[in-house]
């Protein structure tokens, strides 16, 4: 059996619970506004990545694996590339300048053109697509950023949400997007209480970790994040 990435079990699952939530049946809604529908709550809760452990089939214990992989977003896959490839990817090469005195402003392009690597974690029974970071975006670690996105709750009351580079009806869990198009966002103490619609359109601030080895975790993490409604 092929050896699957954890999170995409959120596709599945998700779909599901959209479903029953009118999110694809009224998409063009979700979409536009984030506005609920009718009489429906204005937010559509997501699944929890840890909530799904027992979803995804086990590796059988594989040890891990030295291919590297790219996301294809013609056939919404991993596919192996070469050592040439890999080494003229554009996650070598480019160039990040970080903003020592204000927010870094970080494009989603740049967070998206990463590679990836099958990593056994013995805890899930399972190997996952581990995200291979390049070096300039390793400089991101822990520095403070601005990014725009669509936000998502995924567990409202414990206050995690996450930031998609796509509005809902396209995004990573309810489309086909790279699962390095969202962002986990973990909401400072001053914002802590505001709610936002499924979809709202925000400008978010906050310190930016690069997940290297959380198997229940998006690739990204924005920590401390305060935000801004966008138009």
């Amino acid at each position: 059996m092929r050896p699957s990435f954890y999170l995409s079990g959120l596709l599945f699952s998700v779909l599901f619970g959209l479903l029953l939530s009118s999110c694809l049946g009224d998409s063009q809604k979700a979409m536009n506004g984030g506005a609920a529908a009718e009489q429906q709550s204005d937010s559509i809760r997501l699944t929890n990545p840890s909530e799904l452990a027992g979803n995804t089939p086990s590796s059988g214990g594989q040890p891990e694996d030295s291919t590297i992989y790219k996301w294809d977003d013609q056939i919404f896959d991993w596919v192996e590339i070469g050592e040439l490839e890999r080494l003229n990817h554009p996650s070598n090469n480019l160039t990040i300048d970080i903003d020592v005195n204000n927010p870094t402003e970080v494009r989603w392009e740049v967070l998206m053109n990463i590679l990836y690597q099958l990593k056994y974690y013995s805890e899930l029974d399972l190997s996952i697509f581990a995200p291979v970071f390049g070096p300039n975006l390793e400089r991101l670690d822990g520095q403070t950023v601005v990014i725009d996105g669509y936000i998502l709750p995924i567990d409202e009351e414990q206050g995690i949400w996450a930031l998609s580079a796509f509005p809902v009806a396209s995004c990573f869990f309810c489309g086909q997007a790279s699962p390095s198009s969202v962002i986990s966002i973990y909401f400072s103490e001053n914002q802590g209480r505001t709610r936002y619609a499924t979809g709202d359109r925000l400008s978010l601030t906050g310190t930016l970790t690069l997940n290297h080895d959380d198997p229940v975790e998006l690739y990204y993490i924005l920590k401390e994040a305060e935000g801004r409604l966008l138009q």
